[in-house]
């Protein structure tokens, strides 16, 4: 690992990992070492923010969806958590963390469809509930934040977002910020289809797309 602050994250990928095994075994959420792992990214990011910041791109051996996970929560608490009680920074991370791992629990082969359709979108889209069904184990996680974070992730600006096709006024900020996070790291990766966008590119597409519009 490229850093010490990286080989930290090891154990946290590691769980997100396993969970996603669990989730597929009919496992819940382990909401006690999800709280844990959330407490050592706050604690990282208490200790050196630019350390942590740097660490988020080094995982390369982690699978997309735990590396991708991790990145988000650690943007995501970087971008709203300055001046929020440690409770709410703590389920900004948590939500960001698992934000992404019901796509374990949907039919693999929609990712792998040469022609992306509606009715392929709309059974991906499910991912979403079928994670928040799998919260019973996470009492001490704020219903509210999770359904920002997890829930609203996903939705954009002009509606064409999903689950619920939210838009503008509808979505709380917190979700808003959540979706320009979501964006961004995902468009800094490289993908099958593309590879990663430079920061200018990123920058172009959130002005064009509106999406810039979230953070205000």
């Amino acid at each position: 690992y490229a850093t010490p602050v990286a080989r930290r994250l090891v154990k946290v990928a590691a769980y997100l990992d396993a969970q996603l095994l669990a989730l597929q075994q009919g496992s819940d959420i382990d909401g006690r070492q999800l709280s844990r792992y959330s407490d050592r990214i706050l604690s990282l990011h208490e200790e050196d923010r630019e350390a942590l910041l740097f660490a988020s791109r080094c995982l390369s051996p982690e699978p997309l969806v735990v590396r991708h996970g991790i990145a988000v929560a650690i943007h995501l608490l970087d971008l709203v958590g300055a001046n929020m009680p440690r409770e709410l920074r703590k389920a900004i991370v948590a939500s960001g963390l698992i934000h992404d791992l019901g796509k374990a629990l949907i039919p693999q082969v929609l990712f792998k469809a040469p022609h992306f359709e509606a009715r392929h979108r709309d059974a991906i889209s499910e991912h979403v509930q079928l994670l928040l069904d799998r919260l019973n184990n996470c009492q001490w996680l704020s219903a509210n934040i999770a359904q920002a974070v997890i829930g609203g992730i996903n939705e954009r600006m002009d509606g064409s977002g999903y689950p619920g096709g939210l838009s503008g006024a509808d979505l709380n900020e917190l979700s808003k910020a959540s979706a320009v996070v979501d964006v961004v790291e995902a468009m800094r990766r490289d993908r099958v289809d593309r590879p990663a966008k430079t920061v200018q590119q990123i920058y172009r597409h959130l002005l064009q797309n509106h999406i810039d519009n979230c953070a205000c």
